[in-house]
């Protein structure tokens, strides 16, 4: 169920800048377009690149290649970077790194973006620019609130032991990321790219949730429809009022 995670550094950096608006647009859009859903690796054994092509929903990484392909559009390099969960999404047989999310990378900054935690913006970080605290929104779609996001940018000098699979290079930035509401629940972005996600994280998750769901947003006239479905039970539609 569980295999080694395998990273490399990050060896290409963008020149071509893009702004934080298209990337707010571009979150938005998956958002809308592409539920978070684990149908399509139970029930045909889809890979993440599978998922995302051919039912426009997947996990984690299925989102965030959504992102990295309308990023290719605009001529803009970005990879997959691992990453934890805070421990109110986390569950016991997980490993640490169970999550994936997307760098931007350029030579002095990168942008950290996370459609699976409905970022509503980018994490922005200067790489000289270690520990300012800064802040972003996400959006909370099982309470329709806006959830404020305090992150700041880290280094990694040593290498750090996980566990016997998850082993993250020295060297290396990371970002330490809280809800505001649960300043002491963390979870890290690690600036490395991962080149095996779907063996080193979809493989024990999927073996974990085993009942597949999907999760999606309706947000037609500003107004957010949750809805979650189950494989054996009626879809459930949870209306939200207006934002």
């Amino acid at each position: 169920m569980y295999h080694k995670l395998k990273t490399r550094y990050i060896n290409e950096y963008n020149e071509t800048p893009i702004d934080s608006s298209t990337l707010k647009v571009i979150l938005q859009y998956v958002a809308e377009a592409c539920p978070f859903s684990t149908f399509g690796y139970i029930k045909h054994n889809y890979n993440s690149k599978q998922c995302i092509d051919k039912t426009k929903s997947g996990n984690c990484i299925a989102l965030s290649l959504m992102v990295k392909q309308i990023l290719n559009y605009y001529g803009i390099k970005s990879i997959l970077i691992p990453a934890t969960v805070p421990n109110m999404f986390a569950d016991p047989e997980y490993l640490e790194i169970s999550h994936v999310a997307l760098c931007i990378p350029y030579e002095t900054y990168a942008y950290i973006l996370d459609p699976a935690f409905y970022f509503m913006e980018p994490m922005k970080v200067y790489l000289s620019d270690i520990k300012t605290s800064q802040r972003i929104n996400s959006y909370n779609i099982y309470s329709n609130n806006i959830t404020p996001i305090d992150y700041t940018l880290n280094m990694n000098y040593g290498e750090l032991t996980l566990n016997t699979y998850q082993i993250i290079p020295k060297d290396i930035f990371y970002v330490e990321s809280s809800f505001v509401s649960e300043p002491s629940d963390k979870w890290y972005y690690y600036l490395v790219e991962l080149t095996n996600p779907d063996e080193a994280i979809t493989s024990f998750y999927i073996s974990l949730k085993r009942l597949p769901f999907i999760t999606a947003l309706n947000i037609g006239l500003l107004n957010i429809e949750l809805l979650k479905s189950f494989r054996y039970s009626p879809l459930k539609a949870l209306k939200y009022s207006p934002l």
